[in-house]
Protein backbone atom coordinates (compact mmCIF):
# COMPACT_ATOMS: atom_id res chain seq x y z
CA UNK A 1 0.00 0.00 0.00
CA UNK A 2 1.24 2.94 -1.10
CA UNK A 3 2.49 5.70 1.66
CA UNK A 4 1.81 9.10 1.06
CA UNK A 5 3.09 12.07 4.05
CA UNK A 6 1.65 15.50 3.67
CA UNK A 7 2.54 18.68 4.90
CA UNK A 8 0.92 21.95 4.62
CA UNK A 9 2.88 25.47 4.46
CA UNK A 10 1.38 29.62 5.08
CA UNK A 11 -1.92 28.39 6.66
CA UNK A 12 -3.89 31.11 7.78
CA UNK A 13 -7.42 29.69 8.34
CA UNK A 14 -10.40 32.32 7.47
CA UNK A 15 -8.28 35.10 7.18
CA UNK A 16 -6.76 35.04 3.25
CA UNK A 17 -5.87 38.90 3.60
CA UNK A 18 -2.95 38.00 5.32
CA UNK A 19 -0.27 40.55 4.07
CA UNK A 20 2.92 38.39 5.22
CA UNK A 21 1.77 34.79 4.05
CA UNK A 22 -0.06 35.74 0.90
CA UNK A 23 0.36 32.04 -0.36
CA UNK A 24 -0.77 28.90 1.09
CA UNK A 25 0.84 25.08 -0.02
CA UNK A 26 0.35 21.69 0.46
CA UNK A 27 3.36 19.39 -0.41
CA UNK A 28 2.84 15.61 -0.77
CA UNK A 29 5.39 12.94 -0.90
CA UNK A 30 4.65 9.16 -1.89
CA UNK A 31 7.89 7.61 -0.08
CA UNK A 32 8.14 4.82 2.16
CA UNK A 33 9.37 5.72 5.90
CA UNK A 34 12.59 3.83 5.42
CA UNK A 35 13.80 5.46 2.23
CA UNK A 36 12.66 8.91 3.79
CA UNK A 37 15.48 8.15 6.59
CA UNK A 38 18.11 7.52 4.16
CA UNK A 39 17.13 10.53 2.02
CA UNK A 40 17.03 12.48 5.65
CA UNK A 41 20.59 11.49 6.48
CA UNK A 42 22.25 11.47 3.01
CA UNK A 43 21.20 15.13 2.93
CA UNK A 44 20.92 16.50 6.10
CA UNK A 45 22.92 14.15 7.93
CA UNK A 46 25.30 17.12 9.66
CA UNK A 47 22.09 18.56 10.93
CA UNK A 48 21.96 18.71 14.36
CA UNK A 49 18.34 19.30 15.13
CA UNK A 50 16.29 15.93 15.60
CA UNK A 51 13.83 17.24 13.41
CA UNK A 52 13.86 19.18 10.40
CA UNK A 53 12.22 22.55 9.91
CA UNK A 54 12.22 24.41 6.75
CA UNK A 55 11.94 28.00 8.22
CA UNK A 56 15.34 27.25 10.45
CA UNK A 57 17.45 25.57 7.10
CA UNK A 58 16.70 28.15 4.79
CA UNK A 59 18.16 30.81 6.91
CA UNK A 60 21.94 29.83 6.19
CA UNK A 61 23.89 29.50 3.24
CA UNK A 62 25.32 26.33 4.02
CA UNK A 63 21.59 24.43 5.03
CA UNK A 64 19.95 26.50 2.26
CA UNK A 65 22.96 24.33 0.31
CA UNK A 66 21.66 21.14 2.04
CA UNK A 67 17.85 22.10 0.75
CA UNK A 68 19.35 22.65 -2.95
CA UNK A 69 20.42 19.79 -2.92
CA UNK A 70 17.69 17.88 -1.85
CA UNK A 71 15.60 19.47 -4.43
CA UNK A 72 18.23 18.65 -7.22
CA UNK A 73 17.49 14.77 -6.08
CA UNK A 74 13.90 14.91 -6.08
CA UNK A 75 13.36 16.87 -9.69
CA UNK A 76 15.02 13.58 -11.32
CA UNK A 77 12.02 12.00 -10.01
CA UNK A 78 8.86 14.53 -9.84
CA UNK A 79 6.65 11.16 -10.07
CA UNK A 80 7.12 11.08 -6.06
CA UNK A 81 5.84 14.53 -5.49
CA UNK A 82 2.80 16.81 -5.67
CA UNK A 83 2.09 20.50 -4.48
CA UNK A 84 -0.98 22.44 -4.48
CA UNK A 85 -0.60 26.38 -3.83
CA UNK A 86 -3.03 28.99 -3.40
CA UNK A 87 -2.68 32.30 -3.49
CA UNK A 88 -5.21 33.39 -1.20
CA UNK A 89 -6.49 37.13 -2.78
CA UNK A 90 -7.13 35.26 -5.74
CA UNK A 91 -9.27 32.54 -3.65
CA UNK A 92 -11.02 34.93 -2.01
CA UNK A 93 -12.13 36.35 -5.33
CA UNK A 94 -13.13 33.15 -6.56
CA UNK A 95 -15.00 32.76 -3.13
CA UNK A 96 -17.32 35.77 -3.92
CA UNK A 97 -17.82 34.12 -7.16
CA UNK A 98 -18.69 31.11 -5.68
CA UNK A 99 -21.04 32.48 -2.32
CA UNK A 100 -22.51 35.16 -4.45
CA UNK A 101 -22.52 35.44 -8.05
CA UNK A 102 -23.09 31.50 -8.70
CA UNK A 103 -26.31 31.43 -6.53
CA UNK A 104 -27.89 33.94 -8.54
CA UNK A 105 -26.71 32.96 -11.94
CA UNK A 106 -28.64 29.40 -10.83
CA UNK A 107 -31.78 31.18 -10.11
CA UNK A 108 -31.49 32.25 -14.05
CA UNK A 109 -31.19 28.60 -15.15
CA UNK A 110 -27.28 29.50 -15.54
CA UNK A 111 -24.44 27.16 -14.46
CA UNK A 112 -21.18 28.90 -14.44
CA UNK A 113 -19.21 26.12 -13.66
CA UNK A 114 -20.29 24.08 -17.26
CA UNK A 115 -17.94 25.94 -19.16
CA UNK A 116 -15.48 27.33 -16.98
CA UNK A 117 -17.39 30.79 -16.65
CA UNK A 118 -16.55 31.38 -12.83
CA UNK A 119 -12.64 31.09 -13.92
CA UNK A 120 -13.37 33.80 -16.40
CA UNK A 121 -15.62 35.94 -14.56
CA UNK A 122 -12.96 35.47 -11.04
CA UNK A 123 -10.20 36.35 -13.32
CA UNK A 124 -12.08 39.96 -14.66
CA UNK A 125 -12.47 40.80 -11.12
CA UNK A 126 -9.00 40.20 -10.22
CA UNK A 127 -7.84 42.34 -12.52
CA UNK A 128 -10.38 45.20 -13.27
CA UNK A 129 -11.58 45.77 -10.29
CA UNK A 130 -8.20 47.26 -9.03
CA UNK A 131 -7.57 48.87 -12.45
CA UNK A 132 -10.86 50.21 -12.61
CA UNK A 133 -11.74 51.02 -9.14
CA UNK A 134 -8.39 51.65 -7.29
CA UNK A 135 -6.45 49.34 -5.31
CA UNK A 136 -8.26 50.99 -2.02
CA UNK A 137 -11.70 49.88 -3.33
CA UNK A 138 -10.26 46.57 -4.31
CA UNK A 139 -8.75 45.65 -0.73
CA UNK A 140 -11.71 46.93 1.12
CA UNK A 141 -14.25 45.14 -1.23
CA UNK A 142 -12.53 41.96 -0.09
CA UNK A 143 -11.88 42.80 3.57
CA UNK A 144 -15.69 43.38 3.73
CA UNK A 145 -16.57 40.16 2.19
CA UNK A 146 -14.07 38.47 4.68
CA UNK A 147 -15.66 39.55 6.91
CA UNK A 148 -19.80 38.82 5.60
CA UNK A 149 -18.76 34.81 5.35
CA UNK A 150 -16.70 34.89 8.70
CA UNK A 151 -19.27 36.45 10.70
CA UNK A 152 -22.75 35.99 8.85
CA UNK A 153 -24.43 38.58 10.53
CA UNK A 154 -26.94 41.13 9.18
CA UNK A 155 -24.56 43.93 10.45
CA UNK A 156 -21.73 42.55 8.20
CA UNK A 157 -23.72 41.85 5.37
CA UNK A 158 -25.08 45.63 5.14
CA UNK A 159 -21.37 46.85 5.66
CA UNK A 160 -20.58 44.75 2.58
CA UNK A 161 -23.57 45.90 0.71
CA UNK A 162 -22.84 49.84 1.89
CA UNK A 163 -19.90 49.61 -0.25
CA UNK A 164 -21.66 48.97 -3.56
CA UNK A 165 -24.79 50.77 -2.79
CA UNK A 166 -23.68 54.22 -1.09
CA UNK A 167 -20.87 55.74 -3.46
CA UNK A 168 -20.59 56.89 -6.44
CA UNK A 169 -18.55 54.89 -9.10
CA UNK A 170 -17.51 56.00 -12.54
CA UNK A 171 -19.38 54.14 -15.16
CA UNK A 172 -16.83 51.77 -16.09
CA UNK A 173 -16.63 50.09 -12.68
CA UNK A 174 -20.58 50.36 -12.33
CA UNK A 175 -21.22 47.93 -15.25
CA UNK A 176 -19.42 45.03 -12.56
CA UNK A 177 -20.99 46.75 -9.52
CA UNK A 178 -24.47 46.15 -10.90
CA UNK A 179 -24.26 42.58 -11.33
CA UNK A 180 -23.68 42.93 -7.16
CA UNK A 181 -26.87 44.82 -6.74
CA UNK A 182 -29.03 42.67 -8.48
CA UNK A 183 -27.76 39.69 -6.54
CA UNK A 184 -28.68 41.47 -3.30
CA UNK A 185 -32.38 42.07 -4.84
CA UNK A 186 -32.49 38.16 -6.39
CA UNK A 187 -30.70 36.65 -3.28
CA UNK A 188 -30.55 38.85 0.01
CA UNK A 189 -29.76 37.37 3.24
CA UNK A 190 -30.10 34.05 1.63
CA UNK A 191 -26.31 34.69 1.29
CA UNK A 192 -25.75 34.28 4.52
CA UNK A 193 -27.31 30.42 4.91
CA UNK A 194 -24.51 29.33 2.74
CA UNK A 195 -22.45 26.09 3.58
CA UNK A 196 -19.23 27.03 2.16
CA UNK A 197 -16.65 29.07 4.41
CA UNK A 198 -13.29 30.75 3.89
CA UNK A 199 -11.34 27.88 5.38
CA UNK A 200 -9.47 26.39 2.42
CA UNK A 201 -7.11 23.84 3.80
CA UNK A 202 -9.69 21.01 3.79
CA UNK A 203 -10.52 21.24 0.06
CA UNK A 204 -7.23 21.19 -1.57
CA UNK A 205 -6.10 18.49 0.48
CA UNK A 206 -9.09 16.74 -1.14
CA UNK A 207 -7.87 18.04 -4.76
CA UNK A 208 -4.40 17.30 -3.98
CA UNK A 209 -5.32 13.71 -3.01
CA UNK A 210 -7.88 13.29 -5.65
CA UNK A 211 -4.78 13.74 -8.63
CA UNK A 212 -2.99 10.91 -6.22
CA UNK A 213 -5.61 8.57 -7.28
CA UNK A 214 -5.35 9.48 -11.02
CA UNK A 215 -1.68 7.85 -10.75
CA UNK A 216 -2.32 5.55 -7.93
CA UNK A 217 -5.00 2.86 -8.92
CA UNK A 218 -3.71 0.76 -5.18
CA UNK A 219 -5.42 1.60 -1.99
CA UNK A 220 -3.15 4.56 -0.30
CA UNK A 221 -1.64 5.74 3.22
CA UNK A 222 -1.66 9.34 3.90
CA UNK A 223 -0.03 10.50 7.13
CA UNK A 224 0.26 14.16 8.00
CA UNK A 225 1.33 16.22 11.27
CA UNK A 226 -0.68 16.30 14.49
CA UNK A 227 -0.55 19.39 14.24
CA UNK A 228 -1.57 20.47 10.81
CA UNK A 229 -5.04 22.14 10.49
CA UNK A 230 -6.58 18.77 8.82
CA UNK A 231 -6.44 17.06 12.37
CA UNK A 232 -8.51 19.49 13.88
CA UNK A 233 -11.16 18.56 10.84
CA UNK A 234 -10.61 15.43 11.45
CA UNK A 235 -14.28 13.74 11.13
CA UNK A 236 -15.24 16.22 8.22
CA UNK A 237 -11.95 14.21 6.10
CA UNK A 238 -12.82 10.84 7.07
CA UNK A 239 -16.76 11.41 5.75
CA UNK A 240 -14.95 12.37 2.27
CA UNK A 241 -12.70 9.80 2.10
CA UNK A 242 -15.11 7.30 3.10
CA UNK A 243 -14.99 3.96 0.78
CA UNK A 244 -18.24 3.16 1.00
CA UNK A 245 -19.30 5.91 -0.98
CA UNK A 246 -21.02 5.05 -4.12
CA UNK A 247 -18.44 5.00 -7.10
CA UNK A 248 -19.00 9.20 -9.01
CA UNK A 249 -17.51 11.32 -11.20
CA UNK A 250 -17.74 14.76 -9.99
CA UNK A 251 -16.68 18.29 -11.56
CA UNK A 252 -16.08 19.74 -14.91
CA UNK A 253 -13.26 19.00 -17.77
CA UNK A 254 -9.87 19.20 -16.51
CA UNK A 255 -11.61 19.75 -13.19
CA UNK A 256 -12.92 16.15 -12.19
CA UNK A 257 -12.31 13.98 -10.10
CA UNK A 258 -14.16 10.71 -8.91
CA UNK A 259 -15.48 9.40 -5.61
CA UNK A 260 -14.17 7.20 -3.51
CA UNK A 261 -10.12 8.44 -3.67
CA UNK A 262 -8.69 5.74 -2.75
CA UNK A 263 -7.56 7.16 0.78
CA UNK A 264 -7.75 3.66 2.42
CA UNK A 265 -6.01 5.09 6.44
CA UNK A 266 -5.39 8.57 7.45
CA UNK A 267 -2.81 8.91 9.77
CA UNK A 268 -1.98 11.47 12.61
CA UNK A 269 1.74 10.92 13.43
CA UNK A 270 4.00 13.89 15.20
CA UNK A 271 6.35 15.13 12.55
CA UNK A 272 9.34 14.60 14.90
CA UNK A 273 9.19 11.00 14.82
CA UNK A 274 8.93 10.44 11.16
CA UNK A 275 11.37 11.49 8.27
CA UNK A 276 8.53 11.44 5.79
CA UNK A 277 6.56 14.55 7.40
CA UNK A 278 10.04 16.03 8.13
CA UNK A 279 11.09 16.27 4.32
CA UNK A 280 7.34 17.36 3.18
CA UNK A 281 7.92 20.26 5.28
CA UNK A 282 10.92 20.92 3.68
CA UNK A 283 8.92 20.52 0.50
CA UNK A 284 6.44 22.58 1.84
CA UNK A 285 8.36 25.39 2.79
CA UNK A 286 10.47 25.16 -0.45
CA UNK A 287 7.17 25.77 -3.27
CA UNK A 288 5.95 28.44 -0.55
CA UNK A 289 8.97 30.90 -0.80
CA UNK A 290 8.93 29.75 -4.46
CA UNK A 291 5.88 30.81 -5.29
CA UNK A 292 5.77 34.10 -3.19
CA UNK A 293 9.05 34.74 -5.21
CA UNK A 294 7.25 34.53 -8.63
CA UNK A 295 4.34 36.33 -7.85
CA UNK A 296 5.73 39.27 -6.23
CA UNK A 297 7.90 39.63 -9.37
CA UNK A 298 11.11 37.91 -8.67
CA UNK A 299 13.22 39.97 -7.25
CA UNK A 300 16.91 39.35 -8.78
CA UNK A 301 18.46 39.98 -5.68
CA UNK A 302 17.46 36.93 -3.97
CA UNK A 303 20.04 34.15 -4.98
CA UNK A 304 18.28 31.65 -2.75
CA UNK A 305 15.31 31.88 -4.72
CA UNK A 306 17.00 32.17 -8.28
CA UNK A 307 18.62 28.72 -6.66
CA UNK A 308 15.28 27.12 -5.87
CA UNK A 309 13.94 27.72 -9.45
CA UNK A 310 17.19 26.35 -11.29
CA UNK A 311 16.13 22.86 -9.41
CA UNK A 312 13.23 22.80 -11.28
CA UNK A 313 11.55 20.50 -8.84
CA UNK A 314 8.90 23.05 -8.28
CA UNK A 315 8.12 23.39 -12.14
CA UNK A 316 8.07 20.03 -13.22
CA UNK A 317 6.24 18.29 -10.87
CA UNK A 318 2.95 18.15 -10.57
CA UNK A 319 1.74 21.16 -9.11
CA UNK A 320 -1.91 22.57 -8.84
CA UNK A 321 -2.33 25.97 -8.41
CA UNK A 322 -5.23 27.94 -7.56
CA UNK A 323 -4.43 31.52 -8.52
CA UNK A 324 -4.40 34.32 -11.29
CA UNK A 325 -2.76 32.91 -14.20
CA UNK A 326 -0.19 35.68 -14.85
CA UNK A 327 0.63 35.64 -11.09
CA UNK A 328 3.29 32.81 -11.90
CA UNK A 329 5.50 33.68 -14.56
CA UNK A 330 6.96 30.19 -15.67
CA UNK A 331 6.31 28.34 -18.23
CA UNK A 332 7.12 24.64 -16.93
CA UNK A 333 3.98 24.69 -14.49
CA UNK A 334 0.94 23.01 -15.26
CA UNK A 335 -2.16 25.23 -14.17
CA UNK A 336 -5.00 23.45 -12.67
CA UNK A 337 -7.84 25.19 -11.55
CA UNK A 338 -9.77 23.88 -8.40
Amino acid sequence: MPTIFLDECGYTGRNLLDLEQPIFSLASLNCPEETCQEIKQNFFGKVQAQELKYTQLSKRPYQQNMLLNFFHELAKNPELVKFFVAHKKYVLVTKMVEIIVEPAADEDGIDIYDKGENIGFSNLLYYTLPVIGGRDFFEDLLMRFQKMINLRTLESYNYFFELVFEKTYPDSINGLLDIFRGIHIVIGYDILDTNENLNIALSCTFSLMSDWRKKISEEITLIHDASSEMAKNRDIWDALVNPNLSPIELGYDRRKFSLPIGVKETCQKNSKDLSGLQLTDLLAGGVTQYVKWLSEGQDPENEFCKKLAETQLFDISGISLNMARTEVHTTRTRYDRR
